[in-house]
């Protein structure tokens, strides 16, 4: 057995077990706080004081007054450094020591039988000679790190780097440029597309995470690089503090308890690009997550042209009786099947169309009196999609001016209406095989005809929006109060030797059954009126005025849709507590200065609105004045383009509707509901009121699904281009469309997230920068990976191996990974330091067994010495 190692009389220092010169130690009891209270910092400048007491090696165990002549560095000392790997040349300075030195100094490894460290032998590495002199001193002049240091290009590992390089660098870049390009995927990215949103944000991910390992790879191999051939060939050498900024890039978070070596390396330029690194490691996920992961945007207004299909004229009475749905055949009713049908519809649509105007104005509580900002009237296609309408003429509405120009009460209003879609159910399943979709809500609904996404393709959540340069569906309603004197030409009971007879309402008297064949015929133009210039009635206007079988008593309506000449639907009602009647005349026509506009949101219900000047008819002549509607319809027609302002198709399909609803109820004084509502909202002053709209709003809110309905397959366009009102099979057409649509792109969704711009393309340019740097001048065996550090701590010199030790090292290199060690702790120097376990076996893999005190005596004993031993070792250090 070897005699234990005398205490060499040293002085204990506090830290790491560094000593110098002076009495001999001895054993206290001290805490573990108290060494790490007391150790050496990481990656900090030490004061000269600390430096010289602690570190009498560097200085040749000289005092600091000694002469710069008598400084001398033993070489017996200076083989107990870390340094002396590296050279003499960093510690050529006596002063100013940089305190990373103590800390891997303190786990060199020591010689159980010296009691010293134990130091680098002359050959680091295989071939490591060819750049060290024999006093172990680097050789500063080359300008390449030694031969044998050197990794070869077609190694495993300088390939499989270089592998991963090119991979960080392009995808970086690739990332970088989608970041900024920000590609919307259209189909491709879509629910029924090649490449759903989930496992796009999943392979998104997955990209990210890559990107970042590789960079983290790259980046950590550039600094070992650097710092190494720094060391080896260079006088400048290397610090701990630049040893721990691969480090920060492996762990982010450590940089903020290493404050000290960033204020030591922040200002190198290495430092700084490791700082950037660090930072580009901490955020690439996120910033990939923000910049590239798809998300829903909307694009910018395109303008498309958008193809459907025509089927009849606007309002034609024909078409809309058939596409009424019902189980009652015409071979059932050949007589009233279809306008039995319609009667029903009609009073459907249209009380609820008109309960939720009264609920708007309800809810509105006091509304203007302008009539552009009124609560406006709407509708419901297939009870799924929201019509919209819009006041428009409203320089005609203002029912003061009326007055003081006219001297009566006149209430004049026009609501112009989306212009729809197909009515699903009429529209076979052929015509959908073929792509043949009519209307607005078709042509923007099928996705085949004009390839715009729906929010289904969109999981459910996207959205689209058109403005359509069509014509919309317009009614005008101007109701006139009037008193019975001035009502007489148009009231047959009124006329001189009419046939009527009494009823059971007071004074009141009803034309017999058949009063329509008294009426004078087109070419009278007889009877005259005080109003005909307001109804633009004579053979001036080539229009034929109304008649009524009688006048209706308080709270009725009295309706009238006849005649040959007549573009226009009447309604006569009684007021109660008012003693004139008011006349209302309702005609529509196709509206050029409007557009329709089609939203659809898969979160919310889909909407239609017309998009009307308001305040001023517009003309082809004038549209260039019309700047705040460019998708206006008015914008698409020629200069000179004739234009008919009424559709008598429209009066013929609103007979059922005068039934529908009970306008006509007042010939039996049936006392109606809706009715007795309209005749309540007539004006009886010269201005709107505030809280109820006007009997001309109540009417075109009743009438408004008409529009739609008889604008249903009908030409987006104001003229009708074929010889049949109705035809055979659909005509393809297009219209002019501006499109905004949602689709997956990838891109930021708020602008102060571009500050992720940085993280990126500092990610590329380092990716760049380093593989330019390792394809250039190749790789160095890097001693900053851990297990190399290890290895250069725990090294035995070479020449103090015996050969049986060497062949037992050879033997064992293959499954040195696995040997196990301890930190053994020396107590006459107050030193810690690495061995390998006794008993851990080539092998490795097997814990040593706990010895059961510390009492044991000689290098057997203190290899047995397991980390639990020396933890109690290390509270018993003595304190200062």
């Amino acid at each position: 057995m070897v005699a234990p190692v005398e205490s060499s009389g040293h002085k204990t220092v506090p830290g790491l077990g560094i000593a110098q010169p002076g009495s001999a130690g001895l054993m206290r009891q001290a805490s573990y706080h108290g060494l790490i209270e007391n150790a050496a910092p990481i990656g900090g400048r030490a004061e000269d004081s600390y430096f010289h007491d602690t570190f009498p090696a560097a200085r040749g165990n000289f005092s600091s007054g000694s002469s710069p002549e008598s400084i001398r560095t033993p070489a017996d000392e200076i083989r107990h450094s870390i340094h002396s790997a590296w050279g003499r040349a960093a510690l050529g300075d006596s002063g100013g020591r940089d305190i990373d030195a103590i800390s891997l100094d303190s786990l060199q490894m020591r010689d159980e039988d010296q009691g010293e460290p134990r130091s680098f032998g002359p050959n680091l590495t295989p071939g490591l000679d060819e750049g060290f002199t024999t006093d172990q001193t680097p050789l500063r002049g080359k300008k390449k790190p030694p031969k044998h240091v050197r990794i070869q290009r077609l190694s495993w590992v300088s390939v499989w780097l270089i592998i991963m390089s090119v991979y960080s660098t392009i995808m970086s870049g690739i990332w970088l440029a989608v970041a900024i390009i920000e590609p919307r995927w259209g189909s491709t990215i879509s629910t029924n597309g090649p490449i759903s949103l989930s496992t796009a944000s999943l392979l998104t991910a997955i990209f990210a995470k890559t990107i970042e390992m590789s960079f983290v790879t790259l980046v950590m191999a550039f600094v070992g690089q650097v710092l190494t051939r720094r060391a080896i060939a260079t006088h400048e050498g290397m610090t701990m503090a630049e040893v721990t900024m691969r480090t920060w890039i492996a762990q982010p978070g450590t940089i903020f308890n290493n404050l000290g070596a960033v204020q030591h390396v922040g200002r190198s330029v290495l430092g700084i690009m490791a700082l950037i690194a660090t930072l580009v490691v901490m955020f690439y996920t996120t910033a990939s997550d923000t910049m590239v992961r798809p998300k829903l945007q909307f694009s910018k207004w395109e303008k498309m042209d958008l193809n459907s299909t025509v089927w009849a004229s606007y309002a034609n009475p024909t078409y809309v009786n058939n596409t009424c749905t019902t189980p009652i055949s015409i071979e059932m009713d050949p007589v009233a099947a279809g306008e039995s049908c319609l009667a029903i519809q009609y009073s459907g649509d249209s009380f609820s169309d008109f309960l939720d105007f009264l609920a708007m104005w309800r809810d509105t509580g006091n509304a203007s009196l302008t009539q552009a900002t009124r609560p406006q009237a709407q509708s419901m296609l297939w009870n799924n999609v929201t019509m919209v309408g819009t006041w428009i003429e409203t320089q005609f509405s203002n029912v003061a001016q009326a007055y003081e120009t006219h001297s009566r009460i006149i209430n004049n209003v026009s609501l112009a209406m989306p212009h729809p879609g197909k009515d699903p159910c009429k529209w076979s399943s052929k015509a959908f095989i073929n792509n043949l979709a009519p209307g607005v809500y078709r042509a923007a609904t099928n996705k085949t005809l004009n390839g715009i996404l729906q929010p289904s393709d969109l999981d459910g959540v996207g959205s689209y929006n058109i403005s359509a340069s069509v014509v919309s569906p317009a009614v005008n309603v101007m109701c006139v109060n009037m008193d019975s004197d001035e009502l007489a030409p148009l009231v047959y009971t009124a006329w001189p030797n009419a046939n009527k007879t009494t009823t059971t309402v007071v004074n009141q008297t009803k034309g017999w059954d058949g009063w329509e064949g008294e009426v004078p015929g087109p070419d009278a133009w007889s009877n005259t009126t005080v109003v005909d210039s307001i109804f633009r009635w004579g053979a001036e206007y080539e229009r034929l005025p109304p008649v009524f079988q009688m006048f209706p008593s308080d709270y009725n309506t009295v309706a009238n849709d006849t005649g040959t000449l007549s573009d226009s639907v009447y309604v006569l009602g009684k007021k109660f507590g008012m003693d004139n009647y008011t006349l209302c005349q309702l005609h529509s026509w196709p509206a050029i200065q409007c557009s329709t506009r089609f939203n659809v949101s898969g979160t919310s219900s889909m909407a239609m609105s017309a998009d009307c000047a308001q305040d001023v008819d517009y003309f082809p002549e004038n549209a260039t004045l019309f700047k705040s509607n460019p998708d206006a319809y008015v914008h698409t027609m020629a200069a000179g383009s004739e234009y008919s302002a009424s559709s008598r198709d429209w009066k013929d399909m609103l007979q059922e509707w005068t039934l529908g609803i009970s306008l006509a109820g007042g010939l039996n004084n049936d006392d109606a509901a809706v009715a007795r509502i309209l005749t309540e909202l007539a004006l009886s002053t010269s201005q709107n009121n505030s809280t109820l709209p006007s009997l001309a709003e109540a009417l075109a809110s009743l009438v408004a699904n008409t529009l739609v309905t008889g604008a249903l397959d009908t030409p987006f366009v104001h003229y009708y281009a074929y010889n049949e009102t109705l035809l055979s099979s659909p005509e393809m057409v297009s219209f002019k469309a501006r499109v905004r649509n949602q689709e997956y792109a990838s891109w930021h969704t708020e602008p102060w997230q571009s500050i992720f711009y940085p993280v990126l393309a500092a990610a590329f340019l380092l990716n760049l920068l380093c593989l330019v740097y390792l394809c250039s001048v190749g790789l160095v065996k890097d001693f900053l990976e851990p297990t190399s550090l290890f290895a250069l701590a725990t090294r035995e010199s070479t020449a103090a191996k015996t050969p049986e030790m060497a062949v037992v090292e050879k033997g064992l290199r293959k499954g040195n990974m696995s040997t196990p060690y301890l930190l053994n702790y020396r107590e006459d120097e107050d030193h810690f330091f690495f061995e390998e376990a006794a008993d851990g076996g080539g092998g490795g893999g097997k814990t040593p067994r706990l010895a059961s005190g510390f009492g044991m005596e000689g290098t057997q004993a203190l290899k047995r010495k397991s980390f639990g031993i020396r933890f109690d070792a290390m509270r018993r250090l003595p304190v200062e």
